[in-house]
């Protein structure tokens, strides 16, 4: 309040000392128009305004009687044409706090083409940099609203608009407090020491080191883990039903003389080729003890007939 009723007497002492007052007013709500006939505020500008000066920068104090606002009691805003020290002509803008002997710069903002938070040298669009040990982010983004569409967060969007977004879920949403990254088009690719590691595909599957996974989950590598449940169906307990047709030991012998492998069991060449599933691998094998546990059943009661047929001989005997 106190600088804006500085400004307005200075802009009135101007004026009137050029005799420019009939592009002026000042009405008796205390407002002051420069350019516009019904200003709405302290001071109303209807056109640009310029803080000039011969030196390298043009400021503007900024106070307040709020001695509550701990450590923005006195600021400064200066534009300078030439940043301190460096000798190269850009467009700033500091905000400086300056209590006490030494004061303190709140925050750097130069425009060069880039735009630098902090910094005074930024080499990209927007350049934010923090120099803080508190574990404090650079950039905090809040949606205040409890809403399903409350998503604060951001937009990525290359050169035909397509666009991908990042976003935390409002606490009152579904998946609450979640972290959504969300594409319509195209896979999602995470690179590390500049080589690809992870691929979530746009059909959903998910390479681990490879590229174009063909199935829900893909992996070029080992896999270590304390337990692993694999979920199959048509398990084979039918083996032991009265219907089953179990092979004769001589038609699985003349099987292997003629195939290399167990009858329904996959040859070296085909698992080298294709690969096993695990469940169908499991179901397989356990199919195979079924059937061994048949003959061999069948092979102890021979054995049984076998055993009581010599006692009866050597009864005789």
């Amino acid at each position: 309040m106190k600088l804006l009723k500085i400004i307005a007497l200075f802009i009135l002492i101007f004026i009137c000392s050029k005799s420019y007052g009939q592009t002026n007013t000042f009405p008796v709500t205390g407002n002051v128009g420069i350019g516009i006939a019904s200003p709405l505020y302290k001071l109303d500008v209807s056109g640009s305004f310029r803080f000039g000066g011969t030196g390298a920068y043009s400021s503007m104090i900024m106070n307040t009687e709020d001695t509550s606002l701990v450590g923005y009691h006195q600021s400064s805003y200066i534009t300078p044409s030439t940043i301190p020290g460096s000798g190269t002509a850009k467009s700033m803008f500091r905000f400086k706090n300056n209590i006490g002997a030494i004061g303190k710069t709140l925050i750097d903002v130069v425009i060069d083409g880039n735009l630098g938070i902090g910094t005074t040298t930024p080499n990209v669009p927007l350049y934010i940099q923090n120099a803080s040990t508190n574990y404090t982010t650079s950039i905090t983004l809040k949606n205040t609203a409890n809403h399903v569409a409350a998503r604060p967060g951001f937009t990525l969007e290359n050169d035909l608009g397509k666009q991908t977004y990042l976003y935390k879920q409002a606490s009152g949403n579904t998946d609450a407090n979640d972290l959504i990254l969300y594409s319509v088009e195209g896979n999602t690719r995470i690179y590390t020491g500049g080589i690809e590691r992870l691929a979530i595909e746009n059909s959903g599957n998910i390479g681990i080191g490879i590229r174009n996974a063909a199935e829900k989950l893909a992996v070029n590598g080992k896999i270590r883990a304390k337990e692993i449940k694999v979920e199959t169906a048509n398990w084979p307990d039918y083996v032991f039903a009265k219907n089953y047709g179990l092979a004769s030991l001589k038609e699985t012998e003349q099987h292997i003389k003629e195939k290399g492998h167990l009858p329904g069991i996959p040859s070296a060449e085909e698992v080298k080729a294709n690969g096993i599933d695990l469940g169908e691998m499991n179901a397989k094998l356990l199919q195979k003890i079924e059937e061994l546990t048949l003959h061999l059943i069948e092979q102890n009661k021979k054995i049984n007939d076998l055993q009581s047929e010599i006692k009866r001989i050597n009864s005789k005997l």
